[in-house]
């Protein structure tokens, strides 16, 4: 990856902590009281929205229309017939079926429910600590409540500042990015660079097979009908780690002499960051295979 690397990534992530932060005084002065009182807040708020979640039926979640037919798809300029979406949405619309019929609510249990929000807060905690920059984190009186989501007004703007500086430069690279591959587009192949794409997909299935080179994607999560890519004529240039049930984040193409050079960041089982690097003559997608 050249552009969307695993740095710009996690800097992606840094993006947004100033988004739901409250401004208080009391913040400006350390108080285990006040800490207390807002942790107990918390807490009943995420005790309360669970017991709701508990309560729900499966009409709640899927509706009672749920079964119903009707699904519309319209395909333009892609190798992707329309049959082929068809068939994807009847298989939508069969998976939502099995869901609904096998929905069980989740169980409410308090206690595990209060472990569950202390481990979250010390996590939640550790990474404010890793990632806030240390002339920030410097001014921060305690860190719980800011975790908490409340902080002063002069923190907050620092906050604020920081993460649109970082919100700026992930922009600015997407754009370089951008422009690289609408500069390579017709060497790449226009419906290659529309198609490849498989945001939040879950890798399932690789499989080197001859000159093929097959991934196989669980599209339930993600933006695409399309569930096979088959790398033709293929050199696997990198491959972190195991890949199998990695969640697919973004991707670059770059035109070669021999085809193109396909590149993919993934997120893998143990939370990891990953690239995939093929070089291919050709590539094909196949839906509901």
């Amino acid at each position: 990856m050249k552009y969307y690397t695993k740095e710009w990534y996690n800097l992606c992530q840094q993006c947004s902590y100033h988004y739901g932060l409250r401004i208080s005084d009391k913040a400006a002065v350390f108080s285990d009281k006040y800490y207390q009182t807002l942790y107990k807040r918390k807490l009943n708020e995420f005790l309360k929205s669970e017991k709701r979640m508990s309560e729900l039926t499966a009409d709640d979640i899927y509706g009672v229309d749920s079964g119903r037919d009707d699904f519309k798809v319209i395909v333009e300029d892609s190798e992707i017939t329309k049959e082929d979406c068809l068939q994807s949405a009847e298989d939508i619309r069969k998976q939502m079926l099995d869901a609904r019929a096998n929905f069980v609510p989740p169980i409410y249990n308090e206690e595990e429910l209060i472990r569950t929000m202390e481990d979250n807060h010390k996590s939640y905690i550790e990474e404010l600590k890793n990632i806030i920059p240390t002339e920030i984190l410097e001014n921060i009186v305690d860190i719980r409540v800011f975790a908490l989501g409340i902080t002063t007004k002069s923190v907050k703007k620092d906050i604020r500042t920081w993460c649109r500086k970082n919100s700026k430069e992930t922009k600015r690279i997407s754009e370089e990015c951008r422009k690289v591959h609408e500069l390579n587009m017709n060497d790449i192949g226009i419906d290659i660079l529309r198609t490849y794409g498989f945001h939040d997909c879950r890798i399932i299935g690789l499989e080197c097979n001859g000159d093929d080179f097959i991934i196989e994607l669980d599209t339930s999560g993600g933006f695409t009908y399309i569930d096979k890519v088959i790398f033709k004529n293929y050199s696997i240039l990198e491959k972190e780690g195991e890949l199998q049930g990695a969640i697919w984040l973004y991707q670059e193409i770059y035109p070669t002499s021999v085809g193109n050079e396909y590149h993919a960041l993934v997120q893998r089982n143990d939370g990891e960051l990953a690239y995939l690097t093929v070089v291919a003559s050709d590539i094909e997608f196949k839906i509901g295979e």
